[in-house]
């Protein structure tokens, strides 16, 4: 670490990508944007794959459909004792949460679409449902759906010296799911 300090501030007065400024009477430091990366290949191959398979097909209505055969919008409860929410409601609501965070698209340009629904209808939504341990029930949810190995588990093909530990924070959704699918 010190070796690593002592080159930082060796090559800082001649190095072209971090500037020293003055702003405010207080001194800033300023690191200019490093060029983008090139694209791995794995990503690209991945999209043309989707592209290929589901053309004109938006991420939102992927997700939506995952969530439809999966259901792992089940996993984010509120934590009050009470909601007044239909479930189809929530869900949208939900679903475009997780698909404005998720895309760092923001739930301001969300609403612009005509989804009918709120800013402030999300923002409760993201208050309110989406938190944490939440969403790991939720993606362990969907990688269980989503892993042949782990529904080889689930159904008993596999020795029981290979089985992985099931995370203990599964929603109830994937509880029921799994007792279906034996």
């Amino acid at each position: 670490m010190q070796e690593a300090l002592e080159s930082f501030d060796q090559t800082l007065p001649t190095n072209s990508w971090v500037h020293i400024v003055e702003r405010k009477g207080k001194t800033r430091i300023h690191l200019s944007p490093l060029p983008a990366q090139s694209e791995p290949i794995s990503l690209t191959r991945i999209k043309l794959e989707l592209v290929r398979r589901w053309p004109m097909t938006s991420l939102l209505d992927i997700l939506k459909e995952a969530d439809l055969s999966i259901g792992f919008s089940d996993c984010f409860k509120s934590a009050a004792s009470r909601e007044n929410l239909e479930h189809t409601q929530l869900q949208r609501r939900l679903l475009l949460c997780l698909f404005g965070l998720g895309t760092n698209t923001g739930l301001k340009r969300i609403i612009a679409g005509d989804h009918g629904v709120s800013i402030d209808e999300l923002r409760y939504a993201q208050r309110r449902y989406i938190n944490k341990e939440a969403l790991r029930a939720a993606i362990a949810q969907v990688g269980e759906d989503v892993n042949p190995t782990s529904r080889a588990v689930q159904a008993g093909y596999l020795r029981s010296e290979v089985r992985t530990q099931v995370p203990p924070q599964r929603c109830n959704a994937v509880k029921t799911k799994a007792l279906v699918h034996r």
